[in-house]
């Protein structure tokens, strides 16, 4: 991308990358802490399986959202969304199937509330929709 047209990436859309890239590197901390602990999740019966391969999963999803929404290409607004709802229904799942339960749901479930808010404010603000109308292939 032209060095102009970055200048003109909106706050919130850099916002958005970099939220954006802290989860994608939170799930490489997963992917690469489920490998070298390995043995030690396995003994505790932890499936470093899943672990290692969820978190490079998500790893990837978020790298390549991260590319797309920091270098304006027309499809990550879309991807954006898709990627959101997912993680929020892949984070539940987890809690409520694989996780040990515990008592600190309602500061889960009103956290999760708010990071959906911000992240859909965010991408359905005229600002940032505008910015991604224009194809940028």
């Amino acid at each position: 991308m032209p060095k102009s047209e970055t200048a003109y990436r909106p706050i919130r859309v850099t916002l958005l990358a970099l939220i954006t890239l802290a989860m994608a590197l939170w799930n490489g901390l997963r992917l690469g802490q489920a490998i070298v602990l390995w043995n030690i999740l396995d003994k505790y019966g932890r499936w470093p399986l899943y672990i290692a391969i969820s978190g490079g999963l998500w790893f990837l999803g978020g790298i390549i959202l991260f590319q797309g929404l920091w270098h304006r290409k027309f499809w990550s607004w879309s991807l954006a969304i898709g990627i959101t709802l997912l993680y929020e229904f892949y984070y539940w799942l987890d809690r409520t199937l694989v996780q040990e339960q515990n008592a600190n749901w309602p500061f889960a479930l009103a956290t999760s509330v708010i990071f959906l808010l911000i992240i859909m404010l965010i991408l359905f603000s005229p600002q940032t929709r505008q910015y991604f109308s224009k194809r940028n292939l």
